[in-house]
């Protein structure tokens, strides 16, 4: 394309903006400011607007788009009023076209302004000139100057060809680079060579990136004059020593040299200071709200409350909130807990800040929570299964836009990173509440417990005038405020109320859950054993009439609540159906006879239930039963005798001797006197057959072993033993 340049009509058109737009961006692009990713070739020409200049940019600097835009439509270029400066042979370089004009560049183009409207090679430009260099003027380095008219000239040639950045002053040719080692001071004392000088610059800067990250708190005073003792000790080290006073002089470290380790102090900060790094630091991303409805998601938080209050011991205390941020509305739930000395939030009391929540016309049952990873928190599991059903009959319902969510995740639970509290959204409304509703209530002792906002100085702040009901109250008033109160951001200036009421005016429902069904899941089941109609809990016994008629060891499962009062237990058998509700038994006196009357309605229910069963049941002879039983089983099978398992020589020994005895004993045993005798001859009849045929027994049971047995065996029969 031919070089022309363009008046910003011209540009418009092309661009397709207005003409006001097209003279703001040809003024931008004159400071160096790029449109479009394109750094622009402008210049000032003398125009017909009421300052008198017009802007004018040069076809081929245009975005390649536009440039083909300008080719198919391109026509001769309006001449100017006057004569214009030649146009730039090339376009300035990208560097130079985004900076912005320095004030030398603008107080040049503002000496050689006149000059350029003369025309070229002409008698008005050379008298311009001429008056140009007899004027003194200020320069924006603070001094008065004379300009010589080759300086003029050399100015004018650089704006025509370059146009603005022609009149910047050129960097130099070691821009960037290090011209001293260490200081001139230090540089110029110490004879080290280049090579010397660079390695202990090296460790010098070393030093400093290391003192700058091993601590937070140091400043560039304090690191310089650690890291200008290291570098003493280098100097001195490599060989020279000027003394104590002249080394101090040479060693002190500038401002610049110090700063230019300034980044590492990030990672002291992400070392040793893990709160500012996670609020002011630590890389995040940002999540957007568009399209949740209310208690889609639901974050939960403790927030430990700035106002003071007084116990009955007269003892102050600061009570702790339990709230609930919905994240679609930024709608705030509250919840106070007043705690005695020592105590802290246990899940308990989150617990039953979640079934206020939940039994608050105004919220229902959550889709999702967003929690914390404290102990307080564990809980949340038990709902789990709630809310996700909750979530998927908004599904049926016909919510397309929450589907593809609820279908990705497995739980209703979302868990926080530790010590990330910057991730949770209702840490700044924690903010707004503190800096703008909680302020206003009597008591409140501001964020920094160790400078407490007091009446009168020297004193200590003043709690709250009121019980905890009237705390309440005012609590509740200062959430309504807050409720209330317009914010910007997704709100777009509404307030979360207003944002609310639009959903519900849209049709949203909330999720109804029964309040006996949310006592049953917050409870913890425990196993027991009946024993006389009773089952013990804490301590104490519990009774109901459905246990009076079980046996004795019966196992039943029991529901122990987890807020709330424990005056009933949930009893469910060993199948886990519903039982009874046990209460707490009362004792009686031993001489009260309302002791003996509930004793006796006791029993009478017990056996009205036992003939209740009568009904149901047939007779049953169990011995008769089991030998029916039996009589149609298999008998036993009897095997073949295999081999003999030998348990050693003495062993058979005995055995033989008494299986002999039994042989030889008569059939019938005689009685009285008569049978004694008759019984002790046969007894040694059998023993003389016995030692009669020893010379035929083998040789190894002629021992002397089964003569002491035989002996002993005859022994026993002479005392009677065998009788």
């Amino acid at each position: 394309m031919r070089e022309e340049w363009l008046p910003a009509p011209a540009f418009a058109a092309i661009a397709g903006v207005t003409s006001r737009s097209a003279s703001r961006v040809l003024s931008l692009a004159f400071d160096g400011r790029p449109w479009r990713g394109s750094e622009l070739a402008v210049r000032k020409v003398r125009g017909r607007g009421r300052g008198g200049w017009a802007y004018e940019v040069r076809a081929d600097s245009l975005p390649e788009e536009l440039r083909e835009v300008a080719l198919a439509a391109r026509s001769p270029a309006p001449a100017p009023v006057s004569a214009a400066p030649r146009p730039p042979a090339s376009v300035p370089s990208a560097a130079a076209a985004i900076d912005k004009p320095s004030p030398v560049a603008r107080w040049r183009y503002e000496v050689i302004e006149p000059i350029l409207q003369c025309p070229r090679s002409s008698k008005e430009r050379a008298q311009a000139i001429e008056e140009a260099a007899r004027v003194v003027r200020d320069h924006p380095g603070g001094r008065r100057r004379r300009l010589g008219k080759s300086t003029l000239r050399r100015w004018i040639d650089a704006y025509e060809r370059d146009g603005m950045a022609g009149l910047r002053r050129k960097a130099p040719a070691n821009r960037g680079q290090d011209r001293v080692a260490i200081s001139r001071a230090w540089d110029a004392a110490v004879p080290f060579d280049a090579e010397a000088k660079a390695r202990i610059a090296e460790v010098v800067r070393k030093d400093v990136r290391s003192l700058w990250a091993a601590n937070t708190s140091w400043g560039w005073r304090q690191i310089a004059r650690a890291a200008g003792d290291k570098l003493a000790k280098e100097t001195v080290a490599t060989g020279f020593d000027p003394g104590a006073r002249r080394l101090q002089a040479i060693c002190r470290l500038s401002r610049h040299f110090v700063e230019r380790g300034r980044r590492y102090r990030a990672k002291a900060i992400h070392d040793q200071d893990c709160k500012r790094y996670a609020d002011r630091s630590m890389p995040r991303i940002s999540r957007c709200r568009e399209g949740r409805k209310p208690m889609e998601i639901v974050i939960g938080d403790v927030h430990h409350l700035d106002i003071l209050l007084r116990r009955d011991d007269g003892s102050t205390y600061t009570p702790k909130l339990i709230a609930w941020l919905d994240w679609a509305t930024n709608r705030v739930f509250g919840y106070p807990v007043f705690l005695p000395k020592g105590q802290g939030v246990r899940q308990g009391h989150v617990i039953e800040a979640f079934v206020a929540m939940v039994e608050d016309p105004r919220w229902g049952m959550p889709d999702t929570l967003y929690l914390d990873n404290g102990g307080e928190y564990n809980w949340a599991e038990l709902i789990d299964d709630a809310m996700q059903l909750s979530s998927r009959m908004r599904l049926l319902d016909g919510d397309p836009e929450f589907a593809s969510s609820v279908r990705a995740r497995r739980s209703a639970i979302v868990r926080s990173l530790p010590y990330n509290a910057a991730a949770k959204s209702i840490e700044g409304a924690f903010a707004t509440l503190e800096a703008g509703a909680f302020s206003t209530l009597p008591g409140w002792i501001g964020g920094n417990r160790m400078r407490k906002k007091t009446a009168n100085v020297g004193k200590e702040p003043a709690p709250y005038p009121g019980d905890e009901h009237a705390f309440r109250r005012s609590l509740n008033v200062a959430l309504d405020w807050y409720d209330t109160q317009p914010q910007e951001g997704f709100l777009g200036g509404h307030s979360p109320r207003q944002a609310f009421a639009a959903f519900v005016e849209g049709g949203w429902e909330r999720a109804h859950i029964d309040p006996d069904v949310l006592r049953v899941i917050f409870s913890r089941p425990e196993g027991r054993t009946i024993r006389q109609g009773r089952i013990s809990f804490a301590g104490a016994s519990y009774t109901a009439p459905a246990l009076w008629p079980l046996p004795a060891d019966t196992r039943v499962e029991i529901r122990v609540p987890l807020i709330g009062d424990r005056r009933e237990l949930c009893v469910l058998d060993a199948g886990g159906e519903f039982l009874c509700m046990a209460e707490p038994e009362t004792p009686y006196d031993a001489l009260d006879p309302a002791g003996a009357r509930e004793a006796a309605r006791r029993r009478r229910v017990a056996e009205a239930a036992y003939r209740d069963m009568g009904r149901d049941i047939d007779p049953v002879d169990m011995e008769a039963r089991v030998a029916e039983v039996v009589s149609r089983e298999e008998p036993a099978p009897i095997p073949e005798r295999g081999n003999v398992i030998g348990m050693g020589e003495r062993l058979e020994n005995i055995a033989a001797a008494s299986r002999l005895s039994r042989t030889d004993r008569p059939a019938t045993r005689a009685t009285g006197e008569e049978g004694t005798r008759s019984g002790r001859a046969e007894w040694q009849r059998g023993t003389d057959r016995y030692l009669d045929q020893g010379d035929e027994l083998p040789a190894a049971r002629r021992q002397g072993t089964n003569k002491r047995l035989l002996a002993a065996v005859i022994k026993l029969g002479e005392e009677g033993w065998w009788d």
